[in-house]
């Protein structure tokens, strides 16, 4: 059975109805015509003929009478160039057509045997010869004694505008001169009628190649091709309607080109039908027109048409409330055709993995992926390992293997990708040692960016930088950082920006300092964001950098990316910055993100009750406008704030609701499992915690604080896992990467002597450094080693000045332990008034202890009036929050009734 036999078929199960786009004569009509020519040409043995038979096949005939894509035959196409060369056509454009055809096939055969007839040609001054010599020699399919570079540059000259124009893209202008004289041919070619210079005077204008970028006069000639029938021109010119592009946007006509290209043979014309219909595009194309043409461009090979295809059936297999056999049937009957096809399967599960419909989807999915990556293809195996790594799930043992033993021939054969690929996987822990030694992963790494991949480039600086795998080293992760860079990886140049800035020489830090200038100049809003961070790290930074930042970040997302550095620093004063950044996105049409921050910006300083109130009111609006950052933090208010115990299972939800978009998400699952072990707003299921714990623990760690630090926890403390140096280990390369609350939580390891000694020193100075960062767990850790003289000198003001940064960050403990120091005297004199406040503080920010104590003061009349009204409100917060004490001095009071004496309540 066949591609469209197949897929007409699925049609038929699913209830689908093809378009008649073009009439049954016309189609038979075209179908003859071309298999008139081709027979006509096939059975000439004279040399124009087979050349335009190797035309005619590189085109294509129509599919069938049904299908008016063209499938070209390159083969053959290749027999009929070959043949014309035989007959005597030496003629530098048939040459050129094969060359071009090797090429495109990377045939290192074809070309080393067309070789020196494209030297030839070039010798006599062809330059299109010299331009496809130049490309097979850049592209290391021949060699040559001339440099690509000296080749291209000699095309040019020969007057090759293909030449030219590569030249102008590599970055080397020409002079303007030349471009003159190629802009004033290619208008020549134009104006006599030729559609292909037309399409490359669009190209020229539309890239300034030639003369500046001109997006009108790039549709304009676009438009005189697409009149001349020139099918890629219509294609192009429909893509410049749909969005508007040198002109006006026309949809209805960008469609309108599209169906007469598609019906003219192209293939590139049908996918672009199909996939606005399966993505539910700009053009609105009909669910059954989109799944024809899919299905033809199916018939002739093109790459995605299949799995768009079953993208599409799929979508309409998953919607209707059927019964679950129902759907399963649907489903299996959409993946049908592609069931033995990797590239489509996996083309599909990227398209799936992050949709609501994946949960549906795996169960009969990722058994076809598994068995295609036991096959041996490398698409399904990696993509059935991104699917489960979504997930937190370990990849099976026996796809690993294959995957490995695959990956492992690919990079053998010199395939750079594929080892970086591999190396990857292992330093992961996506595969285990049995399949792939950490020995050999870092071997293949070094492979990888010894033949200029970027990203084994960089992976190895940060291994460098952070002391992950290698001895940390700053001028080996500097090297590393620097050919990444080279090779146009723009994340490493950042990396390299930071690291400069970390390091104590005056050279070094300016030579950081130069990046940011430069990008800050340009507009680069990330600049700005990273100037305040790395100054407010060393301690530096004021009004006027911050007014600099807040005149580059007028978006949206860099608005936010800056308020959440500002932020973290934890000062009121940089909260209320935050907010000033933020102000013009939160009104009107508000982003949803920065609801999220500066609802932080209200609720993490300290605010009064009103202020909180306001701030979980914006996260439940951006929660409404599809927040998952906003879902979370409102499940977190939810989970650990007593005043909102009854939301508790609302919590629950919304954390699920995260989790099933996106199922490897920390943040979420740390809360998760949380309400799980200890029974809010679920049944109480320590295995479920466990199990979504685990989940994360799954992920790499590397690039995740979070992770590292649970990570560490349970190599801390758990009895299956203890290893407490790795924990201290991956404790200290994410301080190095920057994380406060990496420091504060290392700390604390040294200062509990959980694993390594006991050293208040170093744990003063990590905590200092923490709460320096703006960890406000980290203020109030480092206010009590001043307190008390831990690993430093006992300040008993500095200690409490300390307390009051971490409560005015918005710590509830903190400010209940001022209460205590204010009410007792612990720092001086008592002071009755401040140590209320606080109380009160801490109180209305769910503190357990502080609601009950406030509740006491009440009934007692210390430091407020007495108010047995007010006591019984806090009492049943704090019993609410579980405290049974409170639950029983509440029944006292009721019992004892309004009119009874203090003394007739026992209080504890």
């Amino acid at each position: 059975m066949t591609t469209l036999q197949r897929a007409l078929l699925l049609a038929s199960v699913l209830g689908f109805a093809g378009p008649h786009l073009a009439s049954a004569a016309e189609a038979d009509g075209a179908l003859a015509a071309s298999r008139a020519t081709l027979e006509r040409l096939a059975a000439s043995p004279a040399a124009a003929d087979r050349r335009a038979l190797g035309d005619f096949l590189a085109v294509g005939l129509p599919v069938s009478a049904a299908n008016p894509l063209r499938a070209p035959d390159r083969p053959g196409a290749v027999r009929a160039y070959r043949e014309a060369i035989a007959a005597g056509d030496r003629s530098p454009e048939t040459l050129a057509a094969l060359a071009r055809l090797a090429l495109f096939d990377e045939d290192r055969a074809l070309l080393a045997e067309i070789g020196p007839m494209l030297r030839q040609a070039a010798f006599r001054q062809d330059g299109e010869a010299a331009f496809l010599l130049a490309v097979a020699v850049r592209d290391g399919w021949l060699q040559a004694e001339e440099s690509p570079e000296s080749l291209m540059k000699a095309a040019a000259v020969m007057g090759s505008l293909s030449a030219l124009l590569d030249i102008a893209r590599s970055g080397e202008a020409p002079s303007d001169t030349v471009k003159q004289v190629a802009l004033a041919e290619l208008r020549d070619k134009a104006m006599n009628g030729s559609a292909g210079a037309m399409v490359s005077l669009a190209h020229a204008y539309r890239d300034g190649l030639l003369t500046g970028v001109d997006e009108a006069m790039a549709t304009k000639w676009l438009e005189a091709a697409a009149a001349l029938n020139h099918v890629p021109a219509m294609v192009e010119l429909a893509g410049r309607l749909v969005h508007g592009v040198g002109g006006p946007a026309d949809p209805a006509r960008a469609l309108d080109l599209l169906r007469r290209a598609a019906r003219g043979g192209s293939s590139d014309a049908a996918m672009a039908i199909g996939d606005d219909a399966a993505d539910l595009g700009l053009l609105s194309v009909p669910q059954e027109e989109g799944r024809q043409w899919l299905a033809w461009a199916a018939e002739t090979g093109t790459p995605r048409a299949a799995a768009q295809l079953a993208s599409l059936n799929l979508r309409a297999a998953l919607r209707g409330d059927v019964s679950p056999e129902l759907r399963t049937a649907r489903i299996d009957a959409a993946l049908a055709p592609i069931a033995s096809d990797p590239d489509a399967l996996a083309s599909l599960a990227a398209r799936f993995r992050t949709s609501a419909d994946g949960a549906l989807l795996e169960v009969r999915l990722l058994p076809l992926l598994h068995r295609r990556t036991l096959e041996g293809s490398i698409a399904a195996g990696l993509a059935l390992d991104a699917w489960l790594r979504l997930g937190g799930r370990p990849m099976p043992e026996d796809a690993g293997t294959a995957l490995v033993a695959a990956l492992r021939a690919d990079a053998d054969t010199g395939v750079a990708q594929s080892s970086y690929t591999l190396a990857a996987l292992s330093l992961d822990g996506r595969i285990g040692p049995a399949a792939l030694s950490r020995e050999e992963a870092v071997d293949r790494l070094f492979d990888a960016a010894s033949l200029d991949v970027g990203q084994a480039a960089l992976r190895i600086g940060k291994m460098y930088a952070y002391g992950q795998t290698f001895a940390k080293s700053r001028a080996f992760a500097k090297r590393w950082f620097e050919k990444a860079a080279a090779l146009d990886v723009e994340a490493a140049r950042w990396l390299l920006a930071d690291l400069e800035m970390r390091d104590g020489d005056a050279a070094e830090r300016a030579a950081g300092e130069r990046f940011y200038a430069a990008r800050m100049a340009a507009g680069d809003a990330r600049a700005a964001s990273a100037d305040v961070a790395w100054r407010l790290r060393a301690g530096i930074l004021d009004a006027a950098a911050i007014a600099r930042a807040e005149e580059i970040a007028t978006t949206a997302a860099s608005a936010v990316s800056l308020a959440r550095i500002l932020v973290a620093g934890g000062r009121p004063d940089l909260a209320e910055a935050a907010r000033r950044v933020l102000q013009p996105f939160v009104g009107r049409n508000p982003d949803p993100q920065a609801l999220v921050v500066f609802a932080r910006t209200l609720m993490d300083t300290g605010a009064a009750a009103p202020e909180h109130e306001r701030g979980v009111s914006m996260l439940e609006r951006a929660v409404a406008l599809g927040s998952d950052e906003a879902s979370i933090a409102l499940a977190g208010i939810y989970l650990s704030n007593i005043s909102y115990a009854p939301k508790q299972a609302e919590a629950v939800e919304l954390l699920e609701t995260v989790l099933a978009r996106d199922p490897t998400d920390i943040a979420a699952r740390l809360l998760l499992s949380d309400a799980y072990l200890l029974g809010y707003g679920v049944a109480r299921d320590p295995k479920k915690a466990n199990d979504l714990i685990g989940g994360v623990l799954v992920q790499s760690s590397s690039d995740s604080p979070e992770a590292a630090i649970l990570e560490a926890d349970w190599l801390s403390f758990s009895d299956a896992k203890r290893d407490p140096r790795r924990a201290v280990d991956l404790l200290r390369q994410q301080v190095e990467r920057g994380s406060v609350a990496a420091g504060r939580a290392l700390a604390v390891t040294y200062l509990n002597g959980f694993g390594p000694s006991h050293d208040a020193d170093l744990a003063a100075g990590l905590m200092f450094g923490a709460a320096s960062g703006g960890d406000k767990e980290a203020m109030a850790g480092l206010g009590h080693l001043l307190l008390n003289g831990m690993g430093v000198a006992r300040a008993p003001q500095d200690g409490i000045a300390w307390l009051q940064k971490a409560a005015d960050a918005g710590n509830a403990t903190a400010m209940y332990d001022l209460s205590r120091i204010f009410a007792l005297g612990t720092g001086g004199e008592t002071d009755p008034a401040k140590s209320i406040a606080w109380l009160t503080r801490a109180a209305e920010r769910g503190h357990p202890a502080a609601t009950y104590q406030l509740a006491v003061a009440y009934l007692e009349g210390d430091g407020v009036a007495r108010d047995r009204d007010e006591a019984l409100r806090w009492l049943k917060r704090s019993e609410a929050g579980g405290n049974l004490l409170a639950g029983r001095t509440i029944r006292q009071i009721e019992t004892a009734g309004p009119d009874a004496d203090r003394d007739s309540i026992e209080l504890e």
